[in-house]
């Protein structure tokens, strides 16, 4: 049995750090009194093994001030709350009042918007919080209060469709959700949560052309917008460089070669050729595409006029093998015990 360093003979030293990077230490129940006492064993903590009385003290250290600026460096503790969640072992976190605590700050950063943190951070931070939520098993007012604002953000879409537990309201919303626009690139996701209350529940393959026909659609959408903002961007580039330098009045950059030498306008990175290019109308379609669960490169590689046509191609060349897939993963990402998973597949 490992020996647990007493608060007081906890050494900060290379060799030390060393040695528990190879053998994780237990952290004493007493480590983290105070504020104070993250301060000076924060190296202690980040190597210290996964303990949730530890991570509940940091999460209510980090809650109490969510909407104050002092002495508290919320940074620190983001990153130690992160640390820790990553060495959770290949289990769930039950414990009710740690759910309530880190749900709280997810909900506060998120959905309601009750802290102070700056425009410029508060993404980091979000995606702090989103990530060690992602083994926690919530209360049922938290899920309700999920599945209440699924459409606030990514995030809480992403907690519920990537719920870590069998949870039967998640499964109720994902079954009347089942046509909903918004949700039909989580296909393999929903139709996850549905296996979960229903082992029998099949796909049905006119979902998937349902599916297919809304993406294009969308994506038809998505070009011409693509489209309007690069000539925008041209037409500002042309009065730009027509006001500032009457050499370049009547410059076509599909005619006209760079002659002005390494220093000039349109030698730099990011040149007005560049803005002409169709690779940045390619940059800015890509931007705006649906994430289609049966195109694993979004990217166009074509003649992007073309790229509705080849998405048309592939999926109704390979319709068969894109059900099953989407099926057998729906499989795998449900919380069915492993004898019922064997037995769909």
């Amino acid at each position: 049995m490992q020996n647990i360093p007493s608060k007081h003979n906890i050494i900060y030293n290379a060799a030390a750090i060393e040695l528990y990077k190879l053998q994780p230490p237990v952290a004493p129940d007493d480590l983290l009194e105070e504020y104070r006492d993250f301060g000076q064993y924060r190296w202690f903590i980040d190597l210290a093994q996964f303990d949730e009385q530890l991570m509940l003290r940091m999460a209510v250290m980090l809650r109490d001030n969510l909407e104050k600026r002092g002495k508290i460096n919320r940074r620190d503790l983001f990153s130690s709350l992160r640390k820790m969640a990553a060495r959770i072992p290949d289990k769930l976190i039950m414990d009710s009042e740690l759910s309530e605590v880190l749900f709280e700050i997810f909900e506060r950063l998120i959905i309601s918007g009750r802290h102070n943190f700056s425009k410029t951070c508060l993404p980091g931070y979000q995606q702090a919080i989103d990530t060690v939520l992602k083994k926690v098993v919530l209360s049922d007012a938290a899920v309700a209060c999920l599945i209440k604002n699924a459409d606030v953000s990514f995030r809480t879409l992403n907690r519920i469709v990537r719920y870590p537990a069998i949870n039967m309201a998640i499964s109720k919303w994902a079954i009347e959700n089942v046509h909903n626009d918004r949700y039909r690139h989580k296909r393999i996701g929903m139709t996850a949560l549905i296996l979960n209350a229903d082992p029998d529940y099949v796909l049905p393959m006119q979902l998937l052309d349902e599916d297919h026909l809304y993406f294009n659609q969308y994506d038809i959408k998505a070009l011409a917008e693509a489209k309007i903002d690069l000539q925008m961007r041209r037409i500002y580039m042309g009065r730009f460089v027509h006001e500032s330098d009457e050499t370049y009045e009547s410059f076509d950059p599909y005619i006209n070669e760079d002659t002005s030498g390494p220093s000039s306008f349109f030698s730099q990175q990011n040149s007005l050729k560049q803005d002409f290019s169709d690779e940045l109308l390619k940059d800015k379609f890509a931007c705006r595409l649906m994430k289609r669960y049966y195109n694993w490169r979004p990217y166009p590689e074509t003649d992007i006029d073309k790229f509705l046509e080849d998405m048309d191609k592939l999926f109704y060349k390979e319709q068969k093998s894109i059900y099953n897939i989407v099926q057998m993963y729906a499989i795998g990402h449900s919380h069915l015990d492993a004898n019922m998973k064997t037995k769909l597949l």
